[in-house]
């Protein structure tokens, strides 16, 4: 468990979400007052799925145009096209939770 969680702060790291940092809970809830989200233990500010959104689109609409040059770049359109997705159904069921 200790590993995963490692490999969630360095992922989160490496796309520049450095406010990332553990708390006290563990499992995942959402907090409807402060909009933060908890994962695993790690706090999760709502700027900053936010910033995640939006780098992962940023990502997407880049590699689009790109993606029928190689399977590489597919691959990481696919990447991108998944991850901005999960975040925006996270961020849909969390608000809808309200």
């Amino acid at each position: 468990m200790a590993d995963r969680e490692q490999l969630i702060r360095d992922l989160a790291s490496s796309y520049g979400m450095t406010d990332i940092h553990k708390s006290k809970y563990n499992g995942s809830r959402f907090d409807v007052a402060t909009g933060t989200f908890y994962c695993d233990g790690v706090m999760i500010p709502r700027h900053t799925m936010e910033k995640a959104q939006n780098h992962f689109k940023e990502q997407m609409d880049y590699l689009k145009g790109r993606s029928n040059q190689s399977s590489e770049l597919m691959e990481m359109y696919l990447f991108n096209t998944i991850a901005y997705n999960a975040i925006c159904m996270l961020k849909n069921t969390l608000t809808e939770g309200k």
